[in-house]
């Protein structure tokens, strides 16, 4: 095993290089963010400010608004995520926690990896998705890394010292999401 400290593109965190291309990153909110990264400032605009969840941002326009049937957004999100698809874990907030460590992302997270863990929002898998990506970054509670030319967002959402949710996912699939429900806006 290797420890190394690493800075990449003014993102500082402590890697741990496990195998072949695959490091250990612990779960720690210190890496730094720039609203001057467009990628990043749409990503924190979309979820935070526009959320398209019920009851989230006045700015926002709704799933409901947008005429979302939200069986055809989670088909057309496994289309552009299949990597999410396959790792795509929706369950009651007394099972999270155990599913995060079965999971092997309690302590940290070995890149590269691509897996949502959150619980449901008003009945909803996919407003249970956007919500927990809006929470964390609202929160603060999200680093940034870089694994093999990929940016991943390692998000949590925890709710009064409770987990909620985790989340690892490429910045490009947070793109996608944002994407797909754009098709619908125009």
């Amino acid at each position: 095993m290797k420890r190394a400290l690493a800075c990449c593109s003014k993102l500082l965190f402590i890697q741990i290089k496990i195998g072949k291309g695959i490091y250990m990153i612990k779960w720690k909110f210190s890496s730094k963010y720039d609203f001057s990264d467009k990628n990043f400032a749409r990503i924190y605009s979309f979820f935070v400010i526009e959320s398209p969840v019920n009851g989230v941002s006045v700015r926002g326009i709704t799933f409901k608004e947008l005429k979302i049937n939200k069986k055809s957004l989670v088909s057309r999100i496994k289309k552009r995520i299949p990597n999410l698809m396959a790792n795509w874990n929706v369950l009651c907030n007394k099972e999270i926690e155990s599913s995060i460590k079965d999971f092997n992302i309690y302590n940290g997270v070995s890149l590269p990896l691509e897996i949502a863990i959150h619980n449901k929002k008003d009945n909803s898998k996919v407003d249970g998705l956007y919500y927990a990506i809006r929470c964390a970054l609202a929160h603060g509670a999200f680093s940034i890394h870089r694994c093999k030319g990929d940016k991943y967002y390692l998000l949590e959402n925890k709710d009064k010292g409770i987990l909620k949710g985790r989340i690892i996912l490429k910045e490009k699939s947070l793109l996608e999401l944002i994407d797909v429900i754009d098709e619908f806006n125009k």
